[in-house]
This record gives C-alpha cells, structure tokens and sequence, in this order.
C-alpha cells in the first residue's frame, strides 16, 4: 500500500513537471495544416513545399543525397530506413528545427552537423555513434537532446558546454565512457536525465548547473554522491534509483537543496527507517522520500 501511494505522488509531481517540456514536437512544429511527406521521391518533386516529412521503412541510397535541397522542410522524422550514415548535404538543412531517428544504425554524423542553425529537438534512437562531437556545440538554438539505446561505447565532447540553449538533456542505455567537466557550462539546463550508461561517478561540476531542476540518475553504478550537487538551489526532483548509494553516501549538506520536493532512493537497499528519518529532518518540510 505505502508503494502505491508513492507512486500516486510521485506521477503526481512529476509527470506536470515533465509534460511542460516534452510536448511532442513533431505535431506542433512546422507549418500549420501542412501536409506531411512519407515518400522521399514525391518530396523531392515539391521541394520548396516540403515541411514536413515522415520517413518509415528502406529508402533508396541514390535519392537520399538529395535530401539536402529540401531547403523549407523544418520537421523530419526517420525509422527503420536500413541507412548508417546521412549525406553531407544534410547539414544543408538550415530551415530543420526537429530531427528524429530510431532504428538506425547511423555511425557518424554530417561534419558540419552544427550548421542546423535551426534545429531545437534532437532525438537519436538506436544509432551506432561513437561520440557526440564539438559539432554540437554549434547547435546554439538546441533546447532539447534525447539520445537512446545507442550501440556503441559513446564519449560526450567537451563542445557540449557551448550549447547554450539546451533545457533538456536525456541519455538512456547508452555505455558512457564519460560525462564531460564541461556539463557545468550549460547556462539553460532544467531536466538532466542520464540512465542505464554503467556510471559509477559524476563530475562534480555538475554543482554548477544553477538552472537544474530535475536530475534523474538511476540504474548506473554511481557509490558517492560529489559535494557539489547540494549547491544546486533550484533543484525539486532528484532520482538515484537501483545505484549503490549507502547512508554515508549523502553528507549532512543535503540540508542546503532548499527546493527539493523529492527524493528517490529506492533500489539502494542500505537505506532503512532509521537513515531516512535522519534525511527527513534535514531535507526541506513536506520534502517526499521514497527508499522502498
């Protein structure tokens, strides 16, 4: 019954919080009551008239080069399209506010994929990357980033620090080899969300995101929780669900998230009435602590 209810509140709190920044952008950007494209080669017979596109299934290798002239298309989602790579003149795309693509392979991106001047949602499901590269930090009117399932080992390049209007960063079941020092820069950052990566530590310059309020951290090795995250003022959801956190994990200056509303622990099997009742007299009143 307690688990019940702690599900109840959390959906409760959460779940709003969360809606506000993930409205599907697929159905709400892009030209109004325009028509969404599903056949490349049809697109490619009305180019200034494409602003839309949904891409399902193979495509053919020679027309995809010639995605680049689609020069008006701002919406764009790809699935399943048995490619590894995007053309070059990809990045030619200057009008490209939503990019989508899951159950691609694709190993690489266009070198000059910060030229997407345009782009704010980025969503890359299934791919192969090796890296996030300093491309991305040209990407300066970015506010949202989900990358999934990605697989093979991938490096976060320092680059990410310059993506100045990013609010939402999401990365799930992707081997992480690092989590960038430069993640401290980020001025925007509201929602940062990294889960199932195998971490086992975070950079303590994460205590200078002063924008963040959601920070998820759950199923990773993660043992110590670095000082720095108790200067994060703003923050009201915090979530370190199934690491390997014990009560000597979190020091006395819990006490200083003066805005935190809820506390996830639960997975961490060290934690016992006791121990939460000590967090629960320095944590903020009304502040919700799950542990079972």
């Amino acid at each position: 019954m307690r688990k019940f209810y702690a599900a109840v509140l959390f959906s409760a709190f959460l779940q709003p919080l969360l809606a506000q920044e993930h409205t599907d952008p697929f159905k709400v950007l892009g030209v109004p009551n325009t028509l969404v494209y599903t056949d490349l080669k049809t697109a490619l017979k009305s180019r200034e008239q494409v602003y839309k596109m949904n891409l399902g299934g193979p495509l053919d290798p020679k027309l995809l080069p010639k995605i680049g002239s689609l020069v008006n298309l701002q919406v764009l989602k790809m699935g399943d399209n048995g490619i590894h790579r995007l053309p070059d003149d990809f990045a030619e795309l200057h009008s490209l506010q939503y990019f989508s693509t899951s159950g691609n392979y694709i190993d690489s991106l266009p070198k000059m994929f910060g030229n997407l001047s345009s782009l704010m949602y980025l969503e890359l499901i299934g791919t192969k990357l090796d890296s996030i590269s300093s491309e991305f930090g040209y990407l300066d009117r970015l506010k949202s980033m989900n990358i999934r399932n990605n697989q093979d080992t991938l490096a976060i390049s320092p680059g990410i620090g310059y993506m100045s209007a990013l609010t939402d960063l999401q990365v799930s079941g992707c081997a992480l080899r690092n989590i960038p020092a430069e993640i401290g820069r980020m001025p925007a950052l509201k929602n940062l969300s990294i889960t199932k990566c195998g971490l086992a530590s975070i950079p303590d310059s994460i205590g200078r995101i002063k924008t963040l309020e959601v920070l998820i951290l759950d199923n990773n090795k993660i043992s110590r929780i670095p000082g720095s995250i108790f200067k994060l003022k703003k923050l009201r959801y915090l979530s370190l669900q199934n690491n390997q956190l014990t009560p000597k994990s979190i020091s006395d200056h819990v006490c200083f998230l003066t805005s935190l509303e809820t506390l996830d622990l639960r997975g961490n099997n060290s934690f016992g009435d006791y121990d939460i009742s000590i967090l629960k007299v320095l944590l903020p009143l009304g502040c919700q602590v799950l542990y079972k």
